[in-house]
């Protein structure tokens, strides 16, 4: 699965269509439910295992939060999802994820476990720009989840307080 899904939402070309009916955004394909933020813009994605939308612009900037389900067949282990999402990937190359985002890097001691997984700060280069990520990578009973913060440098302090609010608000499913 690519991530371009990422930088449209950012730069505003995906409708704001998406319907929900919920105060919750549950998944239960992947294992999980959550409480839809306020302050969240839900956009349409069009796939039923990527989910997201944006926070509220600051500056013009709408930083973005997606939700990626991924069928555990798709990878051998959580450390190789792991690999592909954060720790094999090469500064200044091609990421294994995407093949239109340049590895950019990460820091060691910014790779936290959590309930479930691991989060991590990362930076990628997208169309000559970089961004400022935080990626949280959970193993569910169900499924691989790949929750992804998206930031520019000068908006990624503001929100990630509310990102990881959000993902610490997560209930897993059985």
């Amino acid at each position: 699965m690519k991530t371009t899904i990422i930088i449209l939402l950012i730069i505003g070309f995906i409708p704001n269509s998406f319907a929900q009916d919920s105060k919750f955004y549950e998944n239960k394909e992947i294992g999980l439910k959550v409480e839809i933020p306020e302050w969240l813009n839900l956009k349409e994605t069009g796939n039923k295992n990527l989910w997201g939308g944006t926070f509220p612009a600051l500056d013009g900037i709408e930083n973005a939060l997606m939700i990626s389900g991924f069928d555990k067949t798709e990878y051998k282990s959580f450390e190789e999802f792991k690999k592909v999402f954060i720790t094999g990937n090469t500064f200044g190359k091609t990421t294994l994820f995407s093949d239109t985002h340049i590895w950019y890097g990460y820091n060691k001691r910014d790779l936290i476990e959590i309930k479930k997984g691991v989060s991590c700060r990362v930076f990628t280069l997208y169309q000559k720009k970089i961004y400022h990520n935080q990626f949280c990578l959970i193993e569910t009973d169900k499924a691989f989840v790949w929750i992804q913060f998206v930031a520019t440098p000068e908006t990624y302090d503001t929100n990630i307080e509310k990102f990881n609010s959000f993902v610490g608000s997560i209930k897993y499913l059985n």
